[in-house]
């Protein structure tokens, strides 16, 4: 799509409206599409630093980047069958779309190695990276797969008190997740996702 990173440009764009005193959730005027920016209001802590569309090849290779040294961050032995299932996993199409667009779904993933990396020493610290990621984009909640390898009665406590936590979040800002969720784009062109192939179907019957 052109202009490129289309994805990083509606956090940019997204600044820019919100200078404009709009709130680009629900109406950001000054994305290319006229798409509202489908992403959690943590993200407008990035326009604190002045950012509009000119900013957006920086933060979209800072998403691509950060996202291609994840697997170096918590992956302590590349083997080769390793290394060659990750290599082909890293040129899927699903990935080279996330990076054409420049997705901040991207930057999410490199959170999550951290956290992965972190869970050796401390699983508390990594579920608040986690618990963080989660808040930012909803899905990074099921990285608390991280915690099956803790004690049956630490995992049970673990398990709740993120639960709760994630819980909290939606309830708190569930006009919002409501929002995000009604103007992400759902197609079946260039798309990816779990409902892509339900929709082919409907759109073929």
């Amino acid at each position: 799509m052109m202009p490129n990173f289309a994805d990083t440009r509606a956090i940019t764009s997204g600044s820019e409206a919100s200078v404009l005193g709009y709130d680009p959730l629900f109406n950001n005027v000054r994305d290319p599409w006229h798409r509202p920016m489908n992403l959690s209001r943590l993200w407008n802590v990035l326009f604190y630093f002045r950012l509009n569309q000119s900013h957006t090849n920086l933060l979209g290779t800072i998403f691509i980047s950060s996202f291609f040294l994840s697997p170096f961050i918590f992956i302590k032995k590349l083997d080769k069958l390793t290394a060659c299932i990750l290599s082909c996993a890293f040129i899927s199409p699903a990935i080279m779309l996330g990076v054409e667009r420049g997705t901040p779904d991207l930057f999410l993933f490199f959170i999550l190695a951290i956290a992965i990396r972190v869970g050796c020493f401390s699983v508390i610290a990594a579920l608040c990276l986690i618990i963080f990621a989660a808040f930012l984009k909803l899905f990074p909640i099921f990285g608390i797969g991280l915690i099956l390898k803790e004690k049956i009665s630490r995992f049970w406590l673990l398990l709740a008190m993120t639960c709760m936590s994630f819980l909290a979040y939606l309830l708190f800002t569930l006009s919002d997740v409501k929002q995000m969720i009604n103007v992400t784009p759902k197609g079946t062109d260039m798309s990816y996702g779990y409902d892509v192939f339900i929709l082919a179907l409907e759109n073929h019957f």
